[in-house]
Order: C-alpha cells, then structure tokens, then sequence
C-alpha cells in the first residue's frame, strides 16, 4: 500500500487549525495513526499544551545530557517511564546482589522543594511531577482527603439566601460598596478634568500637570481593583486534581505486609487510563495512606495517580 504524503501533510493541517496534537482524534486502524504513533508520546493534550510539553521533555533531556544524572526526575518526560522504573530496579539488585524478582517498590513522601534537595537517595530515585486526581492530599498526616473548597463555610451553616435580615445587611453592605466605589471615581474624574483644563489653557503658569500619565493609570487600576473586589462571586468549586508533592521510589525486599490502612493507588500515563492496544496507560501502583476513609472508598471515587494532565 503506498503512502500518500499529500494527504497525511493535509490531515495534519487540519489538527492544526483544530488545536489537536498530532495522534489525538486519528482512526485507530489509518495508517496516519500507525505513522504517528511511531514518532510521538502517547497524549490527549491540545497543540498548544502538547507543544510545551514537547519543549519540556527535551530541556529536561539536554539538562541530563549535557550534566549529570538529576536528583529529581521527571517522570512524564520519558517515553517509557516503566522502563526507567524497571532500570531502578535492575540497578538496585546488582548493587545488593539479590534477585530483581524480590524487590518490590515502597514509597515516602518528601516535603521538600526540588531546589532543598541536594543529595541523591542511597536507594530508588526522588519522582516529581506527579497529579492526584479525585482526592485530596492532607500534608500534615500524609494521607488522602475529601478535598473541601477553600476558604468557604459549610453549607448547613451558611445563612438561608430567603432570610429578610440577611438579605437587608447585603443589600447594605452592597450599596455602601457601590457609594464608596461612584465617590472615589467622582474624585478622580474632577481631579483628571481640572488637571487637563490646566494642560490647555496654561494657567497658574502650570506647563504640565501635577497629574501624570502615570498617576491617572494608577487611579484607573485602583478604582478597578476596588469595583471588582466589590461584586458578589461564588465559591471555588472542588479540586478533581492536586499536585502531588515529591515522592521517593525506593526498591526494597518483599515481605508481608499489612495493607489495612492503606490504598493502592493505580498510577496512568495520561487521564485516559484504558490508553491504547499498543500502549497501555496503567504503569504501577503507589501505596499511600487512606486517612480516615477506607480503602474501597477511594476505589469506588476512582482516585489515581497521573504523570500528565489532558490541558
């Protein structure tokens, strides 16, 4: 079958114009799919974020290229994390001289930034850039969470919006907001006229204004800043998805352990978590702690690990 080059250069035209990568929405059994799946990553990134993320990977090769091993590694930006993860693996048993088949993965929170650490591990490797979706991560017990929105009140607390009073001490609070807001933009438009008035008559021998260009915007930005902290908004909805801070992968021997507590966490590629035939998106699983829910409660909310997000 030949290869028509005119149209696969067309086809990607239109991904183009789209904002689609380039193996996003092709036909599992084109050939175009067959041709770009071969030279790309695996991704459901739009062109722009697929760009970037392009330009990531290749910075964060040349930086190890051009250096040394990193401390921290970024594990979206391999084509084939498992392979890394298993190359651990393999390092770590001829080091101790054991069988790879008696090393299992455990796994420690690091709450440091990147730029704190400045010593390797003495075994496994520091992982960053990793995504907890349908979760949150509660820092001061190192577990997962009911993600609640910040800064809000409960529900069953919050005043009824059908209350008289609390509809009267709104309707206050607006309206003096509202009379702050006209008197401040009352002076500044006096200020700004009286100032222009003087510019272009040259009177009280005044060749410019004692009001700048500079002064007038800074007005204009102040009393902007002031209407919109003025009107009324709605909360933050629930996080779906949370960065996760550094986490260390460090090869250990099998043995017997107690899971009660604990969930294992499926880490994917990427959120399509079936992936493809040829490249599935499950990769392994994280063990970390469930707080004070069970561990089929996170199974049945769905919670996992992501190494790239879909924007």
């Amino acid at each position: 079958m030949k290869y028509d080059s005119t149209s696969h250069l067309q086809q990607q035209s239109s991904h183009i114009r789209h904002s689609l990568c380039p193996n996003s929405s092709l036909d599992l059994t084109s050939v175009d799919f067959v041709f770009a799946v071969t030279r790309a990553y695996p991704t459901i990134k739009p062109l722009g974020s697929w760009t970037r993320d392009l330009l990531a990977r290749i910075t964060e090769l040349k930086l190890w290229i051009e250096g040394t091993y990193p401390i921290c590694y970024w594990l979206a930006g391999f084509t084939y994390p498992a392979d890394f993860l298993t190359a651990v693996l393999q390092t770590t048993a001829r080091k101790n001289q054991i069988p790879i088949d008696t090393l299992v993965w455990d796994f420690t929170t690091i709450y440091k930034d990147e730029m704190e650490i400045t010593e390797y591990p003495k075994e496994g490797v520091y992982v960053k850039g990793l995504y907890l979706e349908g979760a949150g991560w509660d820092k001061a017990n190192d577990c997962l969470t009911v993600k609640l929105p910040q800064k809000t009140t409960p529900f069953a607390s919050r005043p009824s919006r059908t209350d008289p009073e609390c509809t009267r001490r709104s309707l206050i609070q607006t309206s003096n907001r509202t009379k702050n807001f006209l008197q401040k933009y009352l002076e500044f438009f006096l200020k700004t006229s009286f100032s222009s008035k003087r510019m272009l008559t040259g009177r009280d021998n005044h060749t410019y204004s004692s009001l700048t260009a500079l002064d007038c915007r800074a007005q204009v930005q102040s009393s902007k800043n002031h209407f919109r902290s003025s009107i009324l908004q709605e909360p933050k909805h629930m996080e779906l998805i949370v960065p996760m801070p550094i986490i260390l992968f460090k090869p250990v021997v099998n043995k017997k352990r107690n899971l009660k507590g604990l969930y294992q966490c499926p880490l994917f590629l990427y959120p399509l978590r079936t992936g493809t035939r040829e490249r599935p998106s499950f990769i392994l699983f994280v063990t970390v702690k469930c707080g004070a829910q069970e561990s089929d409660y996170w199974v049945k909310r769905g919670t996992a690990l992501l190494l790239a997000l879909a924007t």
